[in-house]
This record gives structure tokens, sequence and C-alpha cells, in this order.
């Protein structure tokens, strides 16, 4: 497979939003806004812990989910939420052979975003 042939996906985020920018139609663009559910604080450490640890394994999941079909995937954003999704990835065998890369980037806008995918394929 050639690199034109391959799918390429970026997917800017942080602990409460992913942006998922692809190139479908021979130009990056914005495809879905993901949201994580919102955490409520619960009583009891171990109990909030647990619960946090669950909103961020759906989180995670449900961006998997978006990612299956991408050989190419670009994570980046602010702190540390990408890696805590290529640590999620990298125990999944469905992106065993996939090529997963971080970057970095605080909070951008929506063009500077999808600049920054096509930049990064180019």
């Amino acid at each position: 497979m050639t690199q034109d042939e391959k799918k390429c996906a970026g997917i800017w985020m942080d602990h409460r939003e992913a942006i998922f920018i692809t190139n479908e139609n021979g130009e990056f663009a914005i495809q879905e806004k993901i949201k994580s559910e919102a955490y409520h604080g619960r009583k009891g450490e171990h109990t909030s812990n647990n619960a946090k640890r669950n909103v961020d394994r759906k989180y995670h999941k449900d961006l998997s989910n978006h990612l299956m079909n991408y050989d190419d995937i670009y994570l980046f954003g602010p702190g540390t939420s990408q890696e805590e999704l290529q640590n999620f990835l990298q125990q999944d065998l469905h992106f065993k052979n996939k090529n997963i890369t971080l970057g970095t980037a605080s909070h951008i806008t929506d063009p500077q975003m999808v600049a920054q995918v096509r930049d990064f394929f180019a």
C-alpha cells in the first residue's frame, strides 16, 4: 500500500473533547466533534477514581471506534490526553499495525487544527 492509499486521520484532543479530522475528499476537514461524558465527582476517593476511570475508558473507546479504519493516526493537543489514548490504542490488537504519532498543540482554532493535520501528513 502506498502512502497515497493509506487512510489518514488526526485528532486534536483534551480530556473533554476530541476533534476528528480526515482527508475524505482530497482535502482535510473536521468530520466530527466528540465530547467526553461530564464527570461529576462522587463521595469517596475510591468511588470517585473508579467513576473517572470509567468515563475515560468510554471516551477512549468512542475515539478508537472512529479511528478503526485509518492506517496513519496523528494525535495532538494540550496535556497528556493524547498519550493516554495512544496507550489505550496500543492495547487493542486492531491498532497493532497502525502508525500512531503524538504531537502537541494548545487550544487552537479549528482552521489551525486542520492545517496542523494537513501539514503533518504532507
